[in-house]
């Protein structure tokens, strides 16, 4: 599932994907270019994947239960910033990883890869554990890459629930990102 989404936050209109499993490869090679502005005015551009083992995007009151990855989840976008003009110019991951370490050339890459769940979107108002989504009795065994906000269950979680999970594959950020 690419985005599994509820249509508010209340107890009784949920999204939930369960018993469910995967053992394909997963690959995303672009994603969705954002730019944030942080409080003290510092701008941070970023590319959301939204790719996981069993959906790339929770949204609202989602709940994914009792399911598992082994397959590999992989996103390659990486670019290169421009100083002169903001452009961004593809270079890929295995581009990137050979750039040598003195580059002092900006770069972004994906972010929010996980081996269940790639992304997670909120609403802040639900403060209550009941409103928050969830993610229980899930394990991954897939090894998981990407430029940043990687995880073995989650790769971008915010205000919401991780319980009776494991995970054996190995994570691997090749960049950073700042929140």
């Amino acid at each position: 599932v690419g985005t599994l989404r509820s249509l508010d936050n209340s107890t009784t209109n949920y999204s939930l994907i369960s018993q469910s499993f995967n053992t394909g490869e997963i690959t995303a090679t672009a994603g969705l270019y954002a730019s944030s502005t942080s409080p003290n005015n510092y701008v941070q551009d970023f590319v959301t994947a939204y790719t996981g083992g069993i959906t790339g995007r929770l949204v609202g009151r989602s709940s994914v239960n009792t399911s598992f990855n082994s397959g590999k989840v992989t996103s390659t976008y990486v670019a290169k910033v421009s100083d002169t003009d903001s452009q961004f110019e593809y270079v890929g991951m295995n581009d990137f990883l050979g750039i040598a370490a003195d580059d002092s050339a900006t770069y972004i890459g994906a972010r929010g890869v996980g081996g269940i769940v790639g992304f997670t979107s909120y609403d802040p108002s639900a403060t209550s554990q009941s409103g928050r989504m969830s993610i229980s009795n899930v394990y991954n065994t897939g090894d998981v890459y990407s430029f940043a906000g990687v995880g073995g269950i989650a790769g971008y979680l915010a205000f919401g629930n991780i319980s009776e999970a494991f995970n054996g594959g190995n994570i691997t950020a090749y960049g950073t990102h700042y929140d």
